[in-house]
């Protein structure tokens, strides 16, 4: 069996708790469920990843009765990181992490009790209280306490823990920001701020018009509207993925460069650069670019 889009209901663990599966398919013994996400700015892993073990166990609610599900396997499609993740789970293993772990936590949480836990998975757009909330505010000021580091200069371990928090605390500010300054427009006044007109940039109103005027007044057309080759997805349409192979890949005018070396945790799940994990990877991209 196989579904796109499906709703799947894990209620009996968590309180009206539903998802919906991108592709889910359901056969004699095992289940896999593929996620899409078209995001672009941080790779995910399937691995230990919370809202597919919770799809997981919507998918063994929807379909037990169907078949006897022993293996649950989970994949992540992002393809505008070229980046595609498995994890494979244990039905036993699944159902035991939701009873355990789970079923607890979350009748806490819609209990509104519990332990607040702010970090990478907070946000405005999951959370309503995600801007207001005390312990994530409390968790992203924590940076504070370097003010009055001593000695002056911080050491290497300092450093490195202010790199782990960083980035969230920079997206903390960023939606603190952008909540004030939607209220601000809605007529909410802020202490010592104000809502003025932003900078803007000037823009043409109708480009071709433009050029017609500009060649009417004696300018060549070649120094304003200079020609130049079709971006790489309108060119492959217009002369056909084949050709497009042959005369420019094939050829070497046109290449996929390495990435820009991006700091990032231990844990994420791409290998270090230099080590055997990123030279077979290496090596995998060649040979899929020769075939």
């Amino acid at each position: 069996m196989l579904y796109v889009e499906k709703r799947l209901d894990y209620s009996a663990y968590a309180p009206e708790g539903f998802g919906t599966g991108d592709v889910i398919i359901a056969a004699n013994g095992w289940m896999s469920i593929i996620d899409f996400k078209y995001g672009a700015g941080v790779p995910v892993a399937a691995a230990n990843n919370l809202q597919l073990m919770l799809y997981g166990l919507g998918g063994l609610h929807e379909f037990e009765i169907h078949y006897d599900l022993k293996v649950i396997k989970t994949a992540i499609f992002q393809p505008r990181l070229d980046n595609v993740t498995e994890a494979v789970y244990e039905s036993a293993d699944l159902l035991r992490w939701a009873e355990d772990e789970l079923k607890p936590a979350a009748e806490l949480a819609y209990a509104g009790e519990g332990a607040f836990n702010p970090g990478e998975h907070c946000s405005a757009y999951f959370c309503k209280a995600a801007i207001r909330c005390r312990a994530r505010a409390e968790k992203n000021t924590e940076l504070a306490k370097y003010d009055f580091a001593d000695p002056p200069l911080l050491s290497d371990d300092e450093i490195a823990d202010i790199l782990l928090t960083a980035k969230e605390t920079q997206k903390w500010a960023g939606d603190v920001w952008d909540y004030a300054q939607a209220e601000a427009i809605k007529g909410k006044t802020w202490p010592n701020f104000k809502l003025v007109e932003g900078r803007s940039n000037r823009t043409y109103v109708d480009a071709e018009k433009v050029i017609s005027e500009l060649i009417a007044g004696g300018f060549e057309a070649d120094k304003i509207a200079p020609r130049k080759p079709l971006g790489i997805t309108e060119m492959e349409k217009a002369i056909t993925k084949k050709s497009f192979k042959t005369l420019l890949t094939d050829e070497g005018l046109v290449i996929k460069p390495a990435g820009k070396p991006t700091l990032v945790p231990a844990a994420d799940s791409r290998p270090a650069l230099g080590s055997a994990e990123s030279a077979a990877k290496d090596f995998e991209d060649v040979e899929t670019e020769n075939q």
